[in-house]
């Protein structure tokens, strides 16, 4: 099974696809989770809320987002050398992360925000690679902005993107005022069209749409030993993964060392967006399913499988997707 994830192969693409869409059916279904609107926020609220008024409906489109965001992941790590032939592996991955928690099945915020990351993240990629052109830094600053007013945490993209412009050249003046540029584009559009046609999408609304809440909770959710393992684990197998992607950093050229750091950068970053909504991280699951999918690949691609390899990867889904089915599982009550 392993080994058949990492082949290029579309039947097995094929197949992991249908897998995703009958395993996220099959929660839908079976356990029928209910749809949390407490959370909802941004300029798609209205979308989002007619699409749930048919929960079926609701958990089909983000399954397809689920699978647009794995292709979109799958060409990045291919074409940049990121994990080499990845085959579906990063698919199937995020598909299993991104159903961990029953109540994020059906479409919200964090699906829309996260695919317009990632084309950003695609975009941020070009930039590096074809010389630092202008017009690619504006095109993903203007996706950041995007994805920014979908999720305001997104927000502090422009703080990965000044911190990326740092690491691989001399900033200058007139990067900066790019980004800035880029993210506001999307909130100035909104709110003139919200102003021409008197929507509920007003600066002021949109404005709040980009700032932060933290605020901090007791720590309730740590009572539940079974998910306080699946993190540690997960989390535990990505970290292992970056070691292991660290350890062989100099073997690579130039262009692949970039890629490399990149991504390692953008990783972290989306883990400090979980850690600033840690009060409601069964959500944020989401964004951090991201970086896990990438880099739990990294670590099970091995030349070579060893017994134990297999068993870990076997153990880590086992894992993964225990807390969907908790209430199921009366003997683990």
């Amino acid at each position: 099974m392993i080994k058949k994830v990492f082949e290029e192969k579309i039947s097995v693409s094929i197949a992991v696809i249908i897998g995703i869409i009958v395993y996220r059916l099959s929660i839908f279904y079976i356990i029928q989770p209910k749809f949390d609107a407490s959370l909802v926020h941004g300029i798609f609220t209205n979308i989002i809320f007619t699409l749930n008024q048919s929960p079926l409906i609701s958990v089909l489109v983000s399954t397809l987002f689920i699978l647009i965001q794995g292709l979109i992941i799958l060409r990045l790590v291919d074409y940049y050398d990121i994990l080499g032939k990845p085959g579906s592996s990063v698919l199937l991955s995020l598909g299993i992360f991104s159903s961990i928690y029953p109540e994020t099945l059906f479409i919200n915020q964090i699906y829309l925000a996260n695919t317009f990351f990632l084309i950003a993240t695609y975009s941020v990629f070009q930039f590096l690679e074809k010389n630092y052109k202008k017009s690619l830094l504006l095109k993903a600053s203007f996706l950041f902005g995007l994805s920014a007013l979908t999720l305001s945490e997104f927000y502090w993209s422009f703080v990965l993107m000044i911190s990326l412009i740092i690491i691989f050249k001399s900033v200058k003046l007139s990067d900066i005022l790019i980004v800035v540029f880029g993210m506001v584009i999307p909130f100035y559009i909104v709110a003139s069209l919200g102003y021409l046609f008197s929507w509920d999408w007003s600066i002021s609304n949109n404005w709040r749409s980009w700032l932060l809440d933290i605020r901090s909770t007791g720590l309730d959710w740590t009572k539940s030993s079974l998910e306080i393992i699946t993190l540690i684990l997960l989390v535990m197998i990505a970290l292992f993964g970056v070691i292991r992607q660290v350890r062989t950093y100099f073997r690579f050229n130039v262009e692949i060392r970039r890629s490399l750091l990149a991504m390692m950068v953008i990783a972290l970053f989306l883990f400090l967006v979980l850690i600033t909504r840690w009060y409601v991280y069964r959500d944020y699951f989401l964004v951090l399913s991201i970086p896990l999918s990438i880099y739990h690949s990294i670590f099970f691609k091995r030349e070579r499988k060893n017994w134990w390899i297999t068993g870990v990867w076997y153990l880590t889904f086992f894992v993964a997707i225990s807390p969907t089915w908790w209430d199921l599982l009366w003997f683990l009550k």
